[in-house]
């Protein structure tokens, strides 16, 4: 799949991840749950739709590598908040996704936009 390397006008994040230290955050795959984006490093940001399960999800993230599978799993390192948003910085996981979308697609609902600069953060087990 062929990911354009211009940022959208409309998508405020890009510039959220910018001020946060990430420039260049670009979007590589959306989905039911939210939109992801790339911000190198080994490491990509989530940008949820909805109010995410965060904690049960660490457990199983945390479960999964301590079975030491013959592939990479995910690990949620930060948990934050922005303007009502739940946002978490993952590891990259190799390979092309799953999905059949492209992240130049339409969202299939609306996404949270930030609108001011307030953000929590919680940060995860190292």
């Amino acid at each position: 799949m062929e990911i354009s390397q211009e940022a959208r006008a409309d998508d405020p994040w890009p510039g959220y991840f910018a001020g946060r230290g990430h420039p260049g955050a670009l979007r590589i795959g959306s989905g039911a749950e939210g939109v992801v984006y790339r911000l190198g490093l080994g490491r990509v940001a989530k940008v949820w739709a909805g109010r995410p399960p965060i904690e049960l999800t660490r457990r199983v993230y945390a479960d999964l590598a301590r079975r030491r599978l013959p592939f990479a799993t995910p690990e949620i390192f930060e948990v934050v908040e922005h303007e009502g948003v739940l946002v978490t910085y993952e590891r990259e996981l190799p390979g092309a996704p799953m999905g059949r979308d492209h992240p130049e697609e339409e969202f299939g609902r609306e996404l949270p936009a930030p609108s001011g600069p307030s953000c929590r953060s919680r940060r995860g087990p190292s």
